[in-house]
């Protein structure tokens, strides 16, 4: 994770992706690396992967107020406001408790 991290801060997104997908490929449950390949695809405008990949995460984890509100962002991108407001606001109730 560590390389992939230095790898995102210098923003080499598609070495990032590439190299999460091998994670993934061997631990399928992998929060972590999701996260942050979704992360890459947001950051190459490739919002449509980056939500697919959000949506995995919350139907796995539906309290995550931060992929709510990373989600929020991704739709607002493709000018979703519907769903951008929906999971802008999840995410703070969420938050809030």
């Amino acid at each position: 994770m560590k390389k992939i991290k230095e790898l995102y801060k210098k923003k080499l997104f598609q070495e990032v992706i590439d190299l999460c997908e091998t994670e993934i490929s061997i631990n399928q449950d992998s929060i972590n690396y999701l996260e942050i390949m979704a992360d890459s695809y947001i950051a190459l405008k490739k919002n449509i992967h980056g939500i697919e990949i959000y949506e995995n995460i919350i139907k796995k984890n539906k309290e995550n107020f931060e992929i709510l509100n990373k989600l929020g962002i991704a739709y607002k991108n493709i000018s979703n406001f519907k769903k951008a407001e929906k999971n802008f606001l999840r995410s703070l109730e969420i938050k809030s408790k």
